[in-house]
């Protein structure tokens, strides 16, 4: 069987993050955070939809500069060979 070794490019890794994070925020978060505050969820959803994109936005860019790296990597790289290897 031959085996197909493509990989995501750097805009098809960010909008697989995107849809990722949205769809938990969506869901997920707002359920959450209404259990908890009551009223005013929306300022929260919105405030973790921000830091998300944010996020998305590193990752992307560190994908960008670091093409043939995975993420485990790019940690390596960024910190330390120990550090790396400790926050993977």
């Amino acid at each position: 069987m031959a085996s197909n070794t493509k990989s995501l490019s750097a805009h098809q890794l960010y909008f697989l993050i995107v849809q990722s994070v949205s769809s938990v925020m969506i869901f997920a978060i707002p359920y959450i955070v209404n259990d908890y505050s009551k009223h005013n969820a929306w300022i929260s959803a919105i405030i973790t939809l921000i830091f998300f994109q944010l996020l998305g936005w590193v990752i992307f860019a560190l994908h960008k500069r670091l093409p043939d790296k995975n993420l485990y990597q790019m940690t390596q790289v960024l910190t330390s060979k120990w550090i790396g290897k400790l926050m993977n």
